[in-house]
């Protein structure tokens, strides 16, 4: 595996390229607003370990160990303004962050020294920083590293459009006595502009089960009576078999793999972030515009079906009465919407590509395997020869949907 030179991936397959080197440094040879996507989980405050690979130091330290909390949120301010040059601004950063805690001086801390008696150096990941060093934090305080940087890159710009709660079933284990065990991480989902491409169509959810025998029900409660008294019908065919709309709390099982580190992504992160944010049809090869789902509603009109006081034409009205009556009862409605097909929102009558997602902090690549699992190329950057290698050898086992040799 070679190291980086500028410009010049270490594997180039027709959707995979993958860079070994210093991510600032490899985001400055990409072009412009040319990726649609970004899903990553940068190394967390003093959580990481560097076995000698060219890092980003430009405060004396690696990304991730920088000694106070100020200065690893303007580190991450600064690779977040390089993601931001080379993301569409019809894109999508989804950024996994961790928290941290402040080292209780027991254990061992992220430089390696001790604290405390020997069964309390079992305890290893709080931030051991010198008191004096702490500013406003105690001993034993939650960090709020997610927050911190969430305000920060607001502050430079981004809009933060949905903070994502990552919940794990099966969460590291935790000796703690005096607070809950951690059992979330968070994901910020940031944009460039207030409008951008979302494909809610491709991740909706089930319905739950206490949600389907409405679709049974003739009427609703009470809180669904228009101004005559009736009761508004329920209509089965205008109940959106697709789904629910995604919700920001993500139920997902933290998913082993035998040759990566600690912090694996489980797939269904990036499966659903990139299903979100790109386009399954693909972009403009020449404008890079991505295409649109041509959507047909069910609900288009009051056409009769449902008893109420609304005139015709007063869909608002009619959805607003309907979503009332379902939360009465602690359920949900949804329109029904069908996918007829999908079209360009440019006219520049081009070939169609498969949209770009950029990863850079690729670790074992499971960002990458899971684009190309879905038929989008991929950009993945990480610092460490032996991660290279193993997302090299893990992506190149997957076969993609097409062949774009």
């Amino acid at each position: 595996m070679q190291r980086f030179k500028a410009g010049v991936p270490t594997l180039t397959d027709p959707y995979v390229s993958i860079y070994q080197g210093n991510c600032l440094e490899v985001m400055a040879t990409l072009p412009a607003d040319s990726v649609q996507c970004v899903v990553t989980s940068p190394p967390y405050w003093g959580l990481r370990k560097y076995d000698g690979e060219q890092v980003i130091k430009e405060w004396g330290c690696a990304y991730g160990l920088e000694p106070t909390i100020e200065l690893y949120v303007a580190h991450t301010v600064e690779i977040l303004q390089a993601i931001k040059r080379v993301l569409r601004p019809d894109g999508i950063c989804w950024f996994n962050l961790g928290d941290s805690y402040a080292g209780s001086q027991k254990g061992i801390g992220q430089d390696g020294k001790a604290y405390g008696g020997k069964k309390q150096q079992t305890c290893v990941g709080s931030i051991g920083l010198p008191v004096q060093e702490w500013g406003n934090l105690k001993p034993k305080d939650l960090c709020l590293i997610p927050f911190r940087v969430a305000l920060a890159a607001q502050s430079d710009g981004w809009y933060i459009r949905s903070v994502i709660i990552w919940s794990k079933p099966n969460p590291m284990p935790e000796s703690v006595k005096d607070r809950p065990t951690e059992s979330h991480e968070y994901i910020l989902m940031m944009t460039k502009s207030s409008k951008y491409y979302f494909d809610m169509e491709a991740v909706r959810e089930p319905y739950q089960l206490s949600y389907l025998p409405r679709m049974e029900y003739p009427r609703y409660s009470e809180f669904s009576k228009g101004n005559s008294g009736e009761y508004a019908v329920v209509n089965p065919e205008y109940n959106n078999t697709g789904g629910r709309n995604i919700r920001s709390v993500w139920e997902i099982t933290t998913q082993p793999f035998s040759d990566a580190h600690f912090a694996t992504f489980p797939e269904e992160i990036p499966r659903k972030c990139i299903l979100a944010s790109t386009s399954e049809k693909g972009c403009c090869s020449k404008c890079g515009k991505p295409w649109v789902r041509i959507i047909q509603n069910g609900l288009t009109a009051h056409d009769g079906q449902t008893g109420s006081t609304y005139e015709k034409g007063t869909t608002a009205n009619r959805l607003a009465l309907l979503r009332q009556a379902a939360r009465a009862r602690g359920q949900e409605y949804s329109n029904e919407s069908i996918t007829l097909g999908w079209q360009p929102q440019c006219s520049c009558n081009a070939e169609v590509v498969p949209c770009t997602v950029l990863d850079p902090f690729g670790g074992s690549g499971t960002t990458s395997k899971v684009a190309k699992e879905l038929n989008r190329k991929s950009i993945y950057i990480d610092v460490s020869e032996k991660y290279c290698a193993m997302a090299r050898k893990r992506i190149e086992t997957v076969t993609a949907p097409m062949d774009l040799a």
